[in-house]
Parts: C-alpha cells; sequence; structure tokens
C-alpha cells in the first residue's frame, strides 16, 4: 500500500513538473506574443499622432496662404519648421509646391538644401504623394464663384488628405507624414486643384527606440536592416507605404516561465504553497476593492448637484443652470449652444486597464474640460463617460464648430495617469438655442442624437444637430405605438425551455421567453423591441403580462418551477416587489415557484435600490438567479453580497468546453464557487453530447440548450412532462 502511494506521489510530481514545463513554454510564447501586439499599437499610435501633428501645421488659412497662395518662406520657417522640430521633435519638415518641389525644407529646426529631398525622398515619396493630389483633385468641384468645394463633406468644406507611414530614411526607421495644405474657411481663394503638401519625418533613433524600450518593457530594442542579423529571437518587420519591407525592431524577449522555473523547480511543493497563499490574498484584495469599489459608488449617487468622482455638476444642477441661461436667452436674444460628449472607446480602458484607471481617466478629462472652455462656459458630468458644455455665447455654426474643434483638439496630448499614457478621443453632438430648441431636456435629448451621429460618422469629431436627424427617432416611437397596441391586440406570445436534470431525463424548470407575432413583420425577436420598452416604460406593462401568463401556464404544471427573466428597468421600479405580491396572490401561483432571473446590468448602477427590492422579493418566497454569469465586472461581489439561490454560467464558456481547456477551467471553477456557496448552477447553451458529457461529470445542478429542447409553446410543455411521467427512464435526443 505504501508502494502504491508513493508511486502514486511520484506520478503525480512528474505530473506536476510536466505541466510547469508545458506552462512555462506557454507563458513564453504568450509574453512574446504579448510585447509584439504592444508594440505594433504603440507604431500605430505614434503614426496617429504624428499624422495629426503634420495635420495640425498644414490645415488652416493662413498656411494655405502663406504656402501656398503667396509662399513666405520666412513665416513657413517660423510656423512650420520651427514648430514641428520644437514642439513635437520632427527631424524633418518639407514644404513641396504644386508640382511637387521643393519650397522648403529644415533638418531640426534650421533651413537645409533642398538636394536633401532630391536625393533621399523624392524616389520613396513620390507615388504616394501624386496619390495626394489626384485624391484632392477628384474630391473637389469649382463653384460658380470661382471657388473650389468638397465633394466628400455635406457642407462642402474642403479637408486636407493625409497619409502616414514607416519608410528607410538614412538607415533607420522613420515616421513620414504627408499632408496636403488646406484652408478651413471659404475666406481664402483656391488657386489650384492640386495643393501644396507638407512632410514631416521624424526618425525612430536610438533614444526614441530607447523611450519605446522603456515604456513597453522591452529589453534591448534596436533597429535591424534588410540582411543584418542579431542574436533577438523576437522581430517585429517594419514596412514601407507600399507594403516593402525594409528591417525590421528586434528585441530580447521577456522570459517569465523560465525565471519562474528556474526559482520553484529546487522546492516545488513550497511553490504550490507560495500560489496558493498568493492566491487567497489575492481573492481577498479583490474582495476589498469590490468594496471600496461599491462605496464610491454610493457616495457618488448620494451627491446632489455635483459628481463626486469629477468634481464637476451634475445632471441635475446643469439642467438648472440651462433652464436659468435660456430664460435670459429669450430675454436679450442671444444664442447658446448645448454640446454632449462621450469618449471613444472608454469601455476598452475599464475592461483592459481596470476601473481604478478609468476612474483616474475620468478625472483627467474633467480636469482638461475645465481648461478648455471660457470661465463662463459650464461643464458638467452626466454619467460614465458622458459629459456636456454649456457655450453661453455662440454667434453661429461655424462659431460653434470652431469652439468644438479647439476641445477635439486638447485631446490630442495624450493623459498621464501615473503608470498609464492614454490616448483617448471624444465624439460630440451639438445643439444650438433657442434655433434647436428651448426646453433643456429636448436640447441635451438633441444633442445626444447628434453625438450618435458623430459616433456612426466615425468618431473623434462633433456633429451639429440638424432636424433630419431625428427620422430614427420618429421610428422609434412607431414602435414603442405598436407596442403598445401589441399588448391591447395580445400580440405577444410566451415559449418555454426546458432546464433539465444533469442526466437529461427530468424537467427541473421551464424558462419563460417572450415573443412578439406582428401582422406585418413576423416574429420580432425581444432584442430588438425590449430596450425600446424599456427606453419608453412600456417594458413595466409588458413584463406584468409576462408574469401573469407565466403564472397562468405554470399552475398547470405543479411540479416544476417557472423562470422569468426581469429587466433592470422593472427591478428598479420602486414598485416592482409588489406588483410581483400581487400577481401571485391574484393568480394564486406559490412564490417557491417562481424564479426571477436578473442580470448585473441590474446592480451595477443602482445596486441600493437594487438590494432592497432582492431582499423584498426574498421575503415574499420567490427564487433568484443572476443570469449569465462570468461575462460582467463583479460577478463575485454580487454573488456575496446579493441573496441568489442560483446563477447560470453564460453560454459562451459552454460553447467551447469541448476543445478549449481554459472554458473548460472556467466551468470547473464556477461549479466550484456555485457549491461553496451553497448555490444552484445552470450551464445555458448546451447543444452536443459531448458538452452534455462534461457538464453531468461537472456536477451542474440543471443544464439547458437545444441539444435538450428547443423553446415550445405551452400545450408542448404539457405534453412533454406528461410523457416523463410515463416513461421516468426515456432518452433526450438532440
Amino acid at each position: 500500500m505504501a508502494q502504491f502511494i508513493a508511486l502514486l506521489v511520484v506520478l503525480a510530481v512528474i505530473l506536476a513538473i510536466v505541466a510547469i514545463q508545458w506552462g512555462v513554454i506557454n507563458a513564453d510564447e504568450s509574453a512574446a506574443q504579448r510585447e509584439k501586439q504592444l508594440l505594433d499599437q504603440e507604431l500605430v499610435a505614434l503614426l496617429g499622432a504624428h499624422k495629426r501633428e503634420n495635420e495640425r501645421f498644414a490645415v488652416g488659412d493662413e498656411a494655405y496662404q502663406n504656402a501656398h497662395v503667396q509662399y513666405s518662406s520666412e513665416w513657413v520657417h517660423r510656423n512650420m519648421g520651427q514648430k514641428l522640430a520644437q514642439s513635437f521633435e520632427h527631424d524633418l519638415t518639407i514644404l513641396l509646391n504644386a508640382s511637387l518641389d521643393p519650397l522648403y525644407t529644415a533638418n531640426e529646426g534650421f533651413v537645409w538644401l533642398p538636394e536633401i529631398y532630391e536625393q533621399k525622398l523624392k524616389s520613396i515619396l513620390s507615388p504616394t504623394l501624386r496619390e495626394l493630389q489626384q485624391e484632392f483633385q477628384f474630391s473637389t468641384i469649382k463653384r460658380n464663384d470661382g471657388f473650389l468645394a468638397s465633394t466628400d463633406t455635406s457642407d462642402g468644406m474642403l479637408k486636407p488628405h493625409t497619409r502616414s507611414f514607416l519608410i528607410e530614411f538614412d538607415g533607420r526607421p522613420a515616421l513620414t507624414a504627408l499632408t496636403t495644405v488646406t484652408p478651413e474657411s471659404y475666406t481664402i481663394p483656391i488657386l489650384d486643384r492640386r495643393p501644396c503638401t507638407l512632410i514631416s519625418i521624424r526618425v525612430l533613433n536610438a533614444d526614441f527606440l530607447a523611450k519605446i524600450s522603456r515604456k513597453l518593457g522591452l529589453h534591448n530594442l534596436t533597429f535591424v536592416p534588410n540582411g543584418s542579423t542579431v542574436p533577438f529571437s523576437a522581430q517585429k518587420q517594419l514596412v514601407d507605404q507600399s507594403g516593402n519591407p525594409f528591417g525590421s525592431l528586434s528585441w530580447s524577449p521577456n522570459t517569465p516561465g523560465q525565471d519562474l522555473w528556474q526559482q520553484a523547480a529546487p522546492i516545488v511543493y513550497l511553490a504550490f504553497s507560495i500560489i496558493l497563499a498568493v492566491l487567497i490574498l489575492a481573492l481577498r484584495r479583490m474582495s476589498a476593492a469590490s468594496r471600496k469599489l461599491f462605496e464610491s459608488e454610493a457616495q457618488a449617487r448620494h451627491s446632489s448637484l455635483h459628481d463626486s468622482l469629477s468634481g464637476l455638476p451634475n445632471r441635475d444642477l446643469f439642467e438648472r443652470d440651462l433652464k436659468s441661461v435660456l430664460t435670459q436667452c429669450q430675454q436679450t436674444g442671444e444664442h447658446i449652444a448645448v454640446v454632449y460628449l462621450d469618449l471613444d472607446y472608454f469601455k476598452e480602458v475599464n475592461d483592459t486597464l481596470g476601473h481604478q484607471v478609468g476612474d483616474e481617466l475620468i478625472r483627467a478629462v474633467a480636469d482638461r474640460l475645465r481648461r478648455a472652455v471660457n470661465d463662463e462656459d459650464t461643464v458638467a458630468r452626466i454619467s460614465g463617460d458622458e459629459f456636456v458644455i454649456l457655450f453661453r455665447t455662440c454667434r453661429d455654426k461655424i462659431d460653434l464648430r470652431e469652439r468644438c474643434q479647439s476641445v477635439v483638439e486638447t485631446f490630442k496630448e495624450p493623459f498621464d495617469l501615473g503608470s498609464h499614457r492614454l490616448f483617448v478621443t471624444c465624439s460630440m453632438g451639438a445643439v444650438r438655442a433657442p434655433i434647436d430648441g428651448v426646453e433643456p431636456g429636448e436640447l441635451i435629448r438633441r444633442a445626444d442624437v447628434a453625438l450618435y451621429k458623430a459616433k456612426e460618422a466615425g468618431r473623434e469629431r462633433c456633429i451639429v444637430f440638424e432636424p433630419s436627424m431625428e427620422d430614427k427617432l420618429r421610428q422609434r416611437r412607431q414602435i414603442e405605438a405598436e407596442l403598445r397596441e401589441a399588448l391591447e391586440r395580445n400580440q405577444f406570445r410566451l415559449c418555454y425551455q426546458p432546464q433539465v436534470s444533469p442526466d437529461g431525463r427530468h424537467t427541473i424548470t421551464v424558462e419563460a421567453l417572450l415573443r412578439w407575432h406582428h401582422p406585418l413583420k413576423g416574429t420580432i425577436p425581444p432584442s430588438f423591441f425590449v430596450p425600446i420598452a424599456e427606453g419608453c416604460e412600456m417594458i413595466w406593462k409588458i413584463g406584468e403580462w409576462v408574469l401573469r401568463q407565466a403564472c397562468r401556464d405554470g399552475l398547470n404544471w405543479p411540479d416544476i418551477s417557472i423562470a422569468v427573466n426581469v429587466s433592470p428597468a422593472q427591478v428598479r421600479h420602486p414598485e416592482f416587489a409588489s406588483q410581483i405580491k400581487r400577481i401571485l396572490r391574484e393568480e394564486n401561483f406559490p412564490p417557491h415557484k417562481l424564479e426571477l432571473e436578473v442580470t448585473e446590468a441590474v446592480l451595477m448602477d443602482q445596486s441600493d435600490a437594487a438590494l432592497n427590492t432582492i431582499e423584498e422579493l426574498r421575503l415574499i418566497g420567490v427564487k433568484l438567479a443572476l443570469d449569465d454569469f462570468g461575462t460582467g465586472f463583479s460577478s463575485l461581489s454580487y454573488l456575496r453580497k446579493f441573496p441568489f439561490g442560483k446563477f447560470k454560467i453564460d453560454r459562451s464558456f459552454i460553447t467551447s468546453v469541448e476543445h478549449e481547456v481554459e472554458a473548460a477551467a472556467v466551468v470547473h471553477t464556477l461549479v466550484g464557487l456555485g457549491e461553496a456557496l451553497g448555490m444552484e448552477v445552470t450551464a445555458e447553451g448546451v447543444e452536443t453530447p459531448g458538452q452534455h458529457r462534461f457538464l453531468q461529470a461537472s456536477r451542474c445542478t440543471s443544464l439547458q440548450g437545444f441539444y435538450f429542447a428547443r423553446p415550445m409553446l405551452a400545450r408542448d410543455i404539457t405534453r412533454r412532462l406528461q410523457n416523463e411521467q410515463k416513461r421516468p427512464d426515456n432518452r433526450v435526443s438532440a
């Protein structure tokens, strides 16, 4: 017996070592891949910043006047060559005329001989320069007054054409940007449909590469020309604008796996203990961080007139000030503007860097917006990453666009947040008052409509509201009216999908699924109309209908429970618990047979109110389940705080359990978590026999998916239950 135990121990150690070695290899490969991805992202960011820096000096009435209309070498040197070198450390600045001949050349801010372009750059850049000129010509037409207008923009304003890419310059990689010199208004006559072009080049020299290396945590980052070899094993190939490789960036990749193995090999068992201790400590710290986050959110909600995170006025104070300013405008006849601002891709910052960095970014954005407007203007934070600006004076649409553009320009500088340096852009929608409305709520809503159009147009811009933008709003209102009619004419139906026992033989619960049978459009899924219903509060009436119908159908199935999905808007309603209690009493339905499924969206923004409502439901006797568990931000904290009796593992994990080790490990962990917390666990989206066998072995409490049954009408559920009673050992077929 002892020998057998010893053999098991030896085998366990061998397997542990093999597993560690496998993990070492994968960790090193993953680290190298992450480093390459970081370098790719950094190069893209550098090219984007370089292009914007070049555009900053190539676009403008003065730039066009002094570079194209009446060339001034002194102005070009002072406002282009010197500023690009001094402010942004561009090494080479070249201004070409309409014939693509050099008018001006500067090297590190000093006037230079034009031969440097002819000898080193002309053959490389000429094809792209000709493309830019052709694009400019094709996108312009000559108006009746002799001026050129753009065919690419709704207002005819000319826009610059630009390119940014890498080239090899003097044996080094270099950031290169080409931008057509373009005016910003109609006040400058356009002499030629072939514009001048501003070229700026910044060489990635050893010092520059050292900065990138320190920022990204890369070791020995260096440029290797084609044909050269270095002992480094990680490389990023560099290509020019034509896709031709001219060298690569090489570095010594980090090897966290090997380093860890060298330290852990002599004391494997001790290392396992340390890892376990670290994990326990990490879980405790995560729990503490979740509590702190919840406390900070609670403080923000209790703030009456100012946002506690940013220090800016909140929506209530902003609307109060806006109403006062609108009253003054009606008396004086002056115009004002309201701008709705949203950070582009802010969610990705939270998802990749965490909410703490997201909060730091919000504070930094708030500080920058304060400095971007005049003292008499107002900046407020509405919610999340959404801000509003009140411009108390606004002459016309051009003035509004210029002021909004100045705000956009302030975002071109990165945000330094301690250990992170982020490049963040913003989108804006703007309205003018009293032209676009005289009510605060209506102005903010229309600014939000314009913001939506700005995001549709590609983000990082401002769009001024036009009445045509409300077409989609009218369509939405039509759907709202059709929803009311659908409820009155009994166009809604409930289907039910079984949740079965682990062996798949017995139905434990059925989940009620709402369907809308439109007389003209056919069956409409809830993913389309539920968000609209939530926005117009129809969800309250539709939700009541669903609950009543589910209870009525459930009376025919005394041995199973009924699961009903409830919207965040329902749970946040102060009368929701009272409504549930009334429906149960009127329909004579046992509370313990009703199970309400909620998502984390119910809990995140209104967790105090949600906690009170859920506690009332628990006292009534209704069961509670957390849907789509594992896909949100603070699921563990919600399980600890809210009295859920069940959670459902999202189908995204179940789909991959047969072929992804990570997904299988996540499911095992979640099931173990449910057992530890004394909760039932349901796996959603089961579609194959292999998934069924895996989940049965994982000890899930119940299973749900097309493999067992698709959603069906109530009469089909009755037939199914009758068959199960007649044939208790029947097998489930897909």
